[in-house]
C-alpha cells in the first residue's frame, strides 16, 4: 500500500512538471495572408520627395540671362571720308559687320547711315570707340530686352513636339492599314511644321541675342551756298529754248505715228464719198 502511494505521487509530480513546461514554451499559430505577405514584400522604396525633405538646401540651376542689346547714335563728325575709314576699321576689329551702309546728301549735310552687327560680348567696347569719334552727340539711346522667359518657353514647346513626333513614328511603324498610314503622315506633317516654325523662331532669338545693333548716323556739315539767282533775259531765253525743243520733240512725235494716219486718211475719204452719194 505504501509502495503504491509512493508511485502516484511520482506521477502526479512529473504531471505538475509537464504542465509547468508548457506554459512556458512559445506558443506558434498560422499567420494572417496579410501579415505573410509583409514579411515576404520587398522593403519600401524611397520617393524622392522624402530625401529632398531631410537633405540641405542647394542652389537652383538657372539658366544665364538672354539679353537683346541695341543702340541708336547719331553724331557730327569733323570729316566723314576719314571717320568712315576709322569705323570700317573698328568694325573689322572686333570682329563686326555692316548689316547695311548708304550715304545721302542734302544742301547743308552729308550723312553716313550705318546698321552694324557686333558680338553682344563686344556690345560696350565698341560702342564707346564709335561714340569717341564724334565731335558732337546728338543722340545715344542704348536699349537692352531681357528675353529668357520667351527663349525657354520656345525651347520647352519645341522640345514637346519633338516628342511627339518620336511617338507618331513608333505608330507609324506599327500602323497596318492604309487608312491609319495616312492618317499618322498627316499628323506628322503638321507636327513637323510647327517644329520648324519653333526652330525658325529659335534660331532668330539667337541672333538677337548673339548679336547686337548699332545704328549709327554720322554727318559732316557742309558749307551752304546759295544758288545763283537768274535774270529775266536769261529766263525769257531759256523758255524760247525749251519751246523749240518741246515743238521739235512733238513733231518728230507726228512723224513717227504715220502708220496710224494712213488707216484714219482712208476711213475720213470713205466717209465723204458715202456722204457725198446719199446727197
Amino acid at each position: 500500500m505504501k509502495r503504491i502511494i509512493i508511485v502516484l505521487l511520482g506521477v502526479l509530480s512529473i504531471a505538475a512538471c509537464g504542465k509547468q513546461n508548457e506554459s512556458n514554451a512559445p506558443s506558434f499559430s498560422l499567420a494572417e495572408p496579410s501579415a505573410i505577405v509583409s514579411m515576404h514584400s520587398p522593403p519600401e522604396i524611397e520617393q524622392p520627395g522624402d530625401r529632398m525633405e531631410n537633405a540641405p538646401n542647394t542652389p537652383d540651376l538657372k539658366m544665364p540671362a538672354k539679353i537683346i542689346k541695341n543702340a541708336e547714335v547719331r553724331m557730327q563728325v569733323d570729316r566723314l571720308d576719314p571717320s568712315y575709314t576709322k569705323v570700317k576699321a573698328i568694325v573689322a576689329k572686333y570682329n563686326a559687320y555692316f548689316g547695311s551702309d548708304n550715304r545721302s546728301q542734302s544742301d547743308n549735310e552729308i550723312t553716313q547711315n550705318m546698321n552694324i552687327r557686333v558680338p553682344a560680348v563686344k556690345f560696350d567696347s565698341i560702342l564707346e570707340e564709335l561714340v569717341n569719334e564724334g565731335i558732337y552727340i546728338n543722340y545715344k539711346n542704348v536699349s537692352a530686352v531681357d528675353v529668357t522667359d520667351q527663349f525657354v518657353d520656345v525651347e520647352a514647346r519645341m522640345k514637346t513636339k519633338k516628342e511627339v513626333e518620336l511617338r507618331y513614328l513608333a505608330l507609324l511603324k506599327d500602323a497596318k492599314k492604309v487608312s491609319e498610314i495616312l492618317e499618322v503622315e498627316n499628323n506628322l506633317r503638321t507636327i513637323r511644321e510647327e517644329i520648324e516654325s519653333f526652330e525658325g523662331r529659335m534660331k532668330h532669338l539667337k541672333d538677337q541675342i548673339a548679336y547686337s545693333d548699332i545704328n549709327l548716323a554720322m554727318y559732316q556739315t557742309l558749307e551752304y551756298k546759295t544758288k545763283p539767282k537768274v535774270s529775266f533775259g536769261s529766263q525769257v531765253v531759256e523758255s524760247l529754248a525749251n519751246g523749240w525743243t518741246n515743238l521739235r520733240g512733238f513733231t518728230l512725235h507726228v512723224i513717227a505715228a504715220w502708220p496710224f494716219l494712213i488707216p484714219i486718211l482712208l476711213i475720213a475719204i470713205a466717209i465723204k464719198k458715202w456722204l457725198s452719194r446719199k446727197k
